[in-house]
């Protein structure tokens, strides 16, 4: 007995021994080169420098964690002046914003004006220049922990909790920077001319608060929406526009800028068109209350990214837009619409994201369906044989909203004024410019 008791207590020794070595071993293979980067991190485009970490790194089968840790300095990296209203906040891939804390200082008033997350800095607005300080810390936390659950900046070992397998490091980075805001409203267009038909981005810069700027101009109303570090606004030249330099007057708060569009002359040539019959008693006043009403409706941020899709496969145009109707030799109006021809019960889809704001028959139209795709461009789809959509669903690029009858009209609008959709099929146009 005494003999095994011996040879029990060598095995256990041996066992301590062997993790003893193991765990050694591990300790002095993890360095401050297995934590995570710290590079990657700017704001308003300035590489951050860290300021106090600490991290547990896990040893060989997560026995223990190695603590690596600074405690945060009283240093505070100073950026200099920024004239970005919204800065941009970048982080390395393995931070999550939900799991990034900031806290800014207005030094000038003595408040904190935000204290946060990452994504929910993402809607927040500088309302005046002046100074700042902020303090931040990204972390990385396996699900199901809090920031409590780690080891403190003193320790040199903690447990590891086991949360995730493999076992990977956790803990955070600390930074603090300041810097002067010196933000100055400026407006600027992607192009200085367009052709009748097109569009052309506004894009502001600059402007402090959450109060969007203003557009004056004979050309039509613009919708902004926060986008970037500015607000950007589409405005159109319809087929009818008057050819000329317009003056743009764009108003920021107590600051009011002109810029200068040029709009150019286009030929659009003619289309045989069937004679205009007499609407249903009721049709327009049912249009003017359904539809127009949304001309000028409150939209949201702007969901198309790449070029649009047509809204289906068709076999002839018979009235493109802009083009002058004529019937047995009598000029019309132009139009201001695209008319495809199409086979009946062809699929038709949506030509770019966007929220179904009307869906239903109108005596005028017939079965109609309206996509607003954000910044006040809506499309307009009329005589559709069947509808498959509701109002208020969230469609994606090429979603089915409906069957074609033998005819399908389609009318792209910024506001009240209607573009030519085959530039936004072709992805030309300020639609597509970038700040």
């Amino acid at each position: 007995m005494k003999r095994f008791l011996l040879w029990l207590l060598g095995v256990v020794l041996g066992v301590v021994l062997f993790l003893g070595i193991v765990v050694g071993i591990s300790w002095y293979s993890v360095g401050e080169d297995d934590l995570p980067s710290s590079e990657g991190v700017s704001f308003a485009g300035v590489a951050l420098e860290k300021n106090g970490y600490c991290w547990q790194v896990p040893l060989i089968g997560a026995l223990a964690d190695r603590v690596f840790a600074q405690s945060n300095t009283l240093t505070v990296q100073k950026l200099g002046d920024i004239s970005e209203a919204r800065p941009e906040l970048t982080i390395p891939e393995w931070a999550d914003p939900a799991q990034v804390f900031l806290k800014i200082h207005h030094k000038e008033s003595g408040q904190t004006v935000f204290t946060g997350s990452l994504n929910e800095y993402a809607d927040f607005h500088f309302q005046e220049n002046g100074t700042y300080d902020i303090e931040m810390q990204l972390w990385r936390l396996p699900s199901g922990l809090t920031q409590e659950m780690l080891a403190q900046p003193t320790a040199k070992v903690a447990k590891n909790p086991r949360a995730e397998q493999p076992a990977r490091p956790m803990g955070w980075y600390g930074y603090r920077f300041s810097f002067t805001m010196l933000a100055t409203p400026r407006v600027t267009l992607s192009a200085d001319e367009i052709r009748q038909g097109d569009a052309v981005a506004v894009h502001v810069t600059g402007l402090l608060g959450d109060t969007p700027p203003v557009l004056k101009s004979e050309l039509g109303e613009v919708q902004f929406q926060p986008e970037g570090s500015g607000w950007v606004g589409y405005l159109g030249a319809a087929y009818n526009a008057d050819v000329k330099k317009h003056t743009i007057t764009v108003s920021m708060g107590d600051v009011e800028t002109q810029v200068e569009l040029r709009v150019k002359e286009r030929a659009f040539g003619t289309a045989d068109a069937l004679p205009e019959t007499e609407p249903l008693e009721g049709a327009a006043q049912e249009f003017r209350d359904i539809i127009w009403r949304l001309y000028g409706a409150p939209s949201g941020p702007r969901q198309w990214v790449v070029a649009w899709d047509k809204p289906v496969q068709y076999q002839s145009i018979l009235i493109g837009y802009g083009m002058q109707k004529v019937h047995d030799g009598q000029v019309g109006g132009k139009s201001n619409s695209t008319v495809f021809a199409t086979e009946p019960g062809t699929e038709v889809i949506t030509p770019t994201a966007g929220t179904v704001v009307y869906a239903g028959e109108l005596k005028l139209t017939g079965n109609t369906v309206v996509i607003d795709h954000g910044c006040g461009v809506r499309s307009y789809i009329y005589g559709l044989q069947d509808i498959w959509v509701s109002e208020g669903n969230q469609l994606a690029m090429n979603n089915p909203i409906g069957a074609a009858a033998e005819t399908l009209t389609l009318d792209v609008k910024i506001g009240k004024k209607s573009i030519d959709p085959f530039e936004l099929f072709n992805g030309n146009g300020g639609l597509f410019a970038k700040d």
